[in-house]
């Protein structure tokens, strides 16, 4: 067992080369430990900045329990500083030939902007996306994915999928096989209505304003 910890200031050789990148930070810590089974590594750094855009906390972690690889980051913003991204938060595990990861955003108000879920399989034949929760949350708006969705990529090229991802007033996301004889074979259609883009990329800074 072992546990190794480390902190970084301003003056520092790590600083001065990020510096050189237009990248730059107040503090950075890290914690690595091997506690019997849990074997893992935390680094923390405050007051991240790089092409005018600051950072104030993120939080990453990697850890391993038994077979599973979990891992998280997680990102806020104080007060006047990119309020619509006051949270951020990533989590998610790695086992075997299966991957999961859960999204999660806040403005400063505490409103979520989005909250849903991937979950990925890998085949020596494709590769399988479903999407999670059944209620996700996309543009500060519920929505709604139907039960046993998946969208497939086969190594062959060949997609097959049955995704619907449904809002309010007929707003509607899907990706699904395509049936008609004028598609080739492991076609898919996407089929868009009601979706504000503008509304959705200004969760994100230093986008441009988009309309429709």
């Amino acid at each position: 067992q072992f546990r190794l910890t480390a902190t970084a200031g301003r003056n520092n050789v790590l600083r001065n080369i990020l510096r050189a990148s237009d990248m730059d930070f107040r503090t950075v810590t890290l914690d690595a430990r091997n506690e019997g089974e849990r074997l893992g590594a935390g680094m923390g750094i405050n007051g991240f900045s790089t092409s005018g855009l600051t950072l104030d906390t993120l939080n990453i972690g990697v850890w391993r329990r038994e077979e599973r690889l979990n891992y998280h980051a997680r990102l806020r913003n104080r007060p006047g500083n990119i309020d619509q991204m006051a949270l951020i938060a990533v989590r998610g595990s790695v086992q075997g030939n299966t991957a999961t990861a859960l999204l999660h955003q806040e403005n400063r108000e505490g409103r979520t902007g989005f909250n849903f879920g991937l979950n990925a399989s890998l085949t020596p034949d494709a590769v399988t996306v479903t999407m999670t929760p059944e209620n996700p949350t996309f543009g500060y708006v519920p929505w709604t994915v139907n039960s046993g969705n998946f969208l497939t990529y086969g190594f062959d090229r060949e997609m097959s999928a049955d995704l619907h991802v449904i809002g309010d007033n007929g707003r509607r996301f899907e990706i699904v096989s395509a049936s008609s004889e004028s598609m080739p074979t492991g076609a898919v259609r996407l089929i868009m209505a009601g979706i504000d883009i503008g509304e959705v990329l200004g969760l994100f800074p230093a986008m441009p304003p988009v309309d429709g």
